[in-house]
């Protein structure tokens, strides 16, 4: 949970409870029933609130305001949002990729393989039934002879037969192609996905936010120490965020050098894996 979501949530829950006890003064004060009944009944605050208008105002407005404060919160908190449908994700605008693994690429890169491989056994099969039709057919077209019936019509049936298994070969053909295709995007996403990694682990990062004192320690540290770093900011940045709680999320800052991170902000932790 972040800081700005502990905040949001602080205050929706201060400023409930205040105002349900607000509404509980004033109901006792306008009369013993009115307080039993907001207190005692289903709904019965409500009631009040309505039928007092001049009385109930300032505690729904109060309501209004904590449960304002407490939506933001829990849209503010990566956890809440990474529990919801990915529909309520999308529509809040913090929908999230999976980030992906390298043993999720070499799994569909050796299915896509063995995909390809039977695609080619079958197609070669194809190919070695179909010449062999071929040729069978174009002898008996050869020795066919004007009025024989019955020989044209199981020629005929026999080249249809031709000509069908003939299109099932096109088809396979096509889907080898296609299998290749994302065979050649799967090994293009996992060298991308290998480079991205070799990068990360030999880098400076610091994810943190805006508002936290420690984030601000470690950036103007590293800074005046000249070394370059990505700043990830996990409140705002949806990518960094889930890189944050791949992690192991918790408290931040969190300072990750050549691989190995820290959470917190210690200068002689970052001079020893610099």
């Amino acid at each position: 949970m972040t800081f700005l979501s502990e905040i949001l949530l602080l205050a929706g829950a201060a400023i409930g409870v205040y105002a349900g006890m607000l509404l509980l003064v004033r109901a006792f004060k306008t009369s013993l029933v009115w307080g039993l009944v907001s207190t005692l009944v289903p709904l019965g605050n409500i009631i009040f609130m309505f039928v007092h208008w001049s009385k109930g105002r300032r505690p729904f407005i109060a309501h209004i305001i904590a449960l304002v404060l407490l939506t933001g919160g829990c849209i503010a908190s990566p956890g809440v949002i990474k529990s919801l449908p990915p529909a309520m994700q999308v529509a809040l605008g913090r929908h999230q990729d999976p980030v992906p693994h390298p043993e999720d690429f070499s799994a569909e890169i050796t299915s896509t393989q063995d995909h390809g491989d039977q695609l080619q056994q079958q197609i070669a099969s194809q190919v070695n039934n179909l010449t062999s039709q071929y040729n069978d057919l174009a002898k008996r077209r050869a020795l066919l002879k004007a009025g024989d019936t019955l020989a044209t019509a199981a020629f005929n049936r026999d080249a249809a037969s031709y000509t069908a298994r003939k299109k099932q070969l096109d088809t396979l053909r096509a889907e080898s192609v296609a299998n290749d295709g994302q065979l050649t995007a799967l090994l293009q996403k996992q060298a991308d996905f290998e480079t991205k990694t070799y990068a990360a682990a030999h880098s400076v990062t610091v994810y943190g936010t805006l508002t936290c004192p420690a984030c601000r320690m470690a950036r103007e540290y590293l800074t005046s120490k000249g070394v370059a770093f990505r700043d990830v900011d996990v409140e705002h940045d949806p990518q960094g965020a889930a890189e944050f709680q791949q992690r192991g999320g918790g408290g931040v800052p969190m300072v990750v050098i050549n691989g190995a991170q820290m959470t917190g902000f210690s200068s002689a932790w970052v001079d020893d894996h610099l």
